[in-house]
């Protein structure tokens, strides 16, 4: 775990977040915007937007962009840089109660004050280096070719950002 490239270890990019400020909830505040390239994809109170460290990723992986059979999360410290981390699988992990109990549960205990889940799959299931030769395209996924690995362009965030209270309560 410790000799993955960073892409690999968390999946998600913490960078993409735009501040401005508007009127909300009748007073003046900070406002987050979330983008994706250069679309915004979410905003809302920068209390509740902007993941605050340490921070829980879930980046979900799959055979295709349709099916997660792999989620990997990871509890990121101010620097990008892993407190811990755990995987599971199985044949669809998005509604695995059991495996979204274990995410919970793994987070609760965890320091994490912010929760990042990305919108979709990431790339295969696969790990390169490991399932692949680095910097080449996973043999077992057609479907991923030329998205993913270190050759491939970096993936930025795109998914919801969340309060670990407001994961924890309704996730």
């Amino acid at each position: 775990m410790g000799n993955l490239p960073q892409k690999e270890k968390t999946g998600l990019s913490l960078r993409g977040v735009a501040n401005f400020a508007t009127t909300c909830c009748n007073k003046a505040v900070k406002l987050c915007s979330v983008v994706k390239g250069s679309d915004v994809i979410g905003t809302g109170c920068a209390e509740f937007m902007r993941p605050r460290p340490p921070i829980a990723t879930l980046a979900y992986y799959g055979p295709d962009d349709q099916r997660s059979t792999k989620v990997v999360v990871s509890i990121l410290n101010a620097q990008d840089k892993i407190l811990t981390m755990k995987k599971w699988a199985g044949a669809d992990v998005r509604m695995d109660t059991h495996i979204q109990q274990e995410i919970r549960a793994f987070i609760k205990t965890s320091p994490a004050k912010s929760v990042i889940v990305s919108e979709g799959n990431m790339g295969c299931i696969h790990e390169e280096g490991d399932d692949f030769p680095e910097g080449g395209d996973c043999p077992f996924c057609p479907f991923w070719k030329g998205q993913q690995g270190s050759a491939a362009p970096a993936k930025t965030l795109s998914g919801k950002v969340w309060d670990i209270q407001q994961f924890l309560q309704h996730a």
